[in-house]
């Protein structure tokens, strides 16, 4: 039995048996209600001083001013979760299983965003770790429509050349 953090979990179980079961280095974001992060190096995952490390929701980027449901400025999740998905959905009268498939060009613009932002922190945290595979999971990825060529696209033009962008599998 194994008392753990939820993502670390889910890193674990893909690491053990899934996606990233052939490499020693992996950092994994999964996406759902909230962003978690995990890196895991021969099995074990980076937990930092508190046990609560790599807490990728709660990087700051933009700097627009909106609140994160933690209370501070300009966290991810404040930009791009689940909560936020809802809001966009509620926002456009739009199912939220439905919310990556519509045409609407300014709920469009706002999901390409949403999409950036989760990329660019998934290479950030690749630019620093420097794994040898980047997994992405959770809800939110596995949606109908949810713009996966984007996300790639987004991800791979934000990494470092040449190291790690030519070596990092995603």
């Amino acid at each position: 039995v194994r008392l753990e953090r939820d993502i670390n979990l889910l890193l674990l179980g893909e690491w053990q048996a899934g996606a990233a079961r052939s490499v020693s280095t992996v950092f994994g974001m999964f996406v759902g209600t909230g962003v978690g992060g995990c890196y895991l190096e021969n099995g074990l995952p980076f937990r930092g001083s508190t046990g609560a490390a790599l807490e990728l929701g709660h990087i700051p980027v933009r700097a627009e001013g909106r609140r994160c449901v933690c209370g501070n400025l300009d966290c991810l999740e404040a930009y791009a979760c689940g909560h936020v998905l809802k809001a966009l959905a509620d926002a456009t009268n739009v199912p939220v299983a439905d919310v990556f498939t519509q045409q609407d060009p300014a709920l469009q613009d706002q999901l390409n965003m949403f999409v950036y932002d989760l990329a660019c922190a998934l290479s950030t945290s690749i630019n620093l770790f420097h794994a040898e595979a980047a997994l992405v999971g959770g809800g939110i990825p596995e949606m109908e429509g949810f713009p996966k060529d984007h996300f790639s696209d987004v991800f791979y033009a934000h990494l470092r050349r040449p190291i790690p962008a030519e070596t990092v599998k995603l």
